[in-house]
């Protein structure tokens, strides 16, 4: 695993993990998401926006995410993948009283979005 510095293109933190590592150990993300931002100057920890995979999507670590906010730090995130042909196809198969409002960051609901499980 590995976290780097977008706009600097620096490595921040790194886990080297098993072959047999789970692709969602939250504590792993939460680990290396961390130290990562223990690399950044503290001038520059006021306003952090975390980019994540697939592998990234667990309720642990956006929950952890969200604690990351402070009156002085706004952390903002965004944890997904490319969508394929094959999830556009399974997507395009749920039923519509699978979807529902989907609910921002701050508990409000987003006017023009919906998920579904």
């Amino acid at each position: 695993m590995a976290a780097w510095c977008a706009n600097t293109h620096e490595s921040l933190a790194m886990l080297l993990r098993t072959g047999s590592a789970g692709s969602n150990t939250a504590c792993d993300h939460v680990r290396v998401l961390s130290e990562a931002i223990a690399q950044i100057p503290g001038t520059f920890r006021a306003k952090i926006w975390i980019r994540i995979d697939g592998a990234g999507a667990t309720h642990d670590l956006v929950e952890h995410m969200q604690g990351l906010n402070t009156t002085r730090r706004t952390v903002r995130f965004t944890v997904g993948w490319k969508i394929t042909e094959t999830d556009e196809s399974a997507i395009a198969k749920l039923p519509a009283d699978a979807w529902q409002a989907a609910v921002r960051q701050d508990g409000k609901v987003h006017p023009h979005a919906q998920i579904a499980e």
